[in-house]
């Protein structure tokens, strides 16, 4: 077992190993070990959008890679599954960027979710099941129109990575499953509801 204390860059590690056995011989190996870690992917996306955060209502999440936008409200009318012509803006001014930077890593991504999440609230559904059943479909019609808006960006970075796109991006609707609590554990219904894009490491 090896006890690894601080964060390792990507390169080349030598390592060595002792064995001992029953009649106490001894034997020691040592090999080289490429080590492929992505502890600078964060480094790269937050260097990249840090500036941008605040005005797009949005945050990255260190340990889970997830670029969340926390104000589905501004990005879709009540119920709706239309994107608001300002944050197709944004869109359109983040997603290059992001795909320029997750080409890097390309051998390290598995896939890449656009994930839907909505409060455990349906305005217009009584039963707990019904809201569930409908936010389920709410979100994963809201993460699709995302996804496909993304894919159909006018910008050559765009236009020269679509197999890329098209390979890793997958949209899901997540409703209200994965929902987000305050501290007294009650929901926190504004932040429950957001558009995740979360990306999944190969193991």
């Amino acid at each position: 077992c090896v006890d690894i204390n601080k964060k390792l860059k990507n390169g080349n590690y030598i390592v060595e190993i002792m064995a001992i056995n029953a009649k106490n011989q001894r034997g020691k190996v040592q090999d080289k070990l490429s080590i492929h870690t992505v502890n600078s992917l964060y480094n790269d996306l937050k260097e990249e959008f840090s500036s941008d955060f605040y005005d797009w209502n949005a945050q990255l999440d260190k340990d889970t890679l997830i670029f969340r936008f926390k104000k589905p409200e501004l990005m879709f009318s009540r119920g709706s599954t239309k994107i608001s012509d300002k944050y197709k803006n944004i869109l359109d001014i983040f997603f290059p960027r992001y795909i320029r930077i997750l080409k890097k890593y390309e051998s390290r991504i598995f896939k890449v979710n656009i994930e839907g999440h909505t409060s455990s609230r349906y305005r217009t559904e009584k039963t707990k099941e019904g809201k569930v059943r409908k936010n389920k479909i709410l979100s994963k019609k809201r993460a699709t129109s995302i996804l496909k808006h993304l894919t159909n960006i006018e910008n050559q970075v765009i236009n020269n990575n679509s197999d890329f796109i098209n390979k890793f991006f997958i949209s899901k609707g997540k409703g209200s499953t994965e929902l987000i609590y305050n501290k007294d554990g009650s929901e926190n219904y504004s932040l429950s509801r957001r558009i995740e894009i979360k990306i999944i490491t190969v193991p």
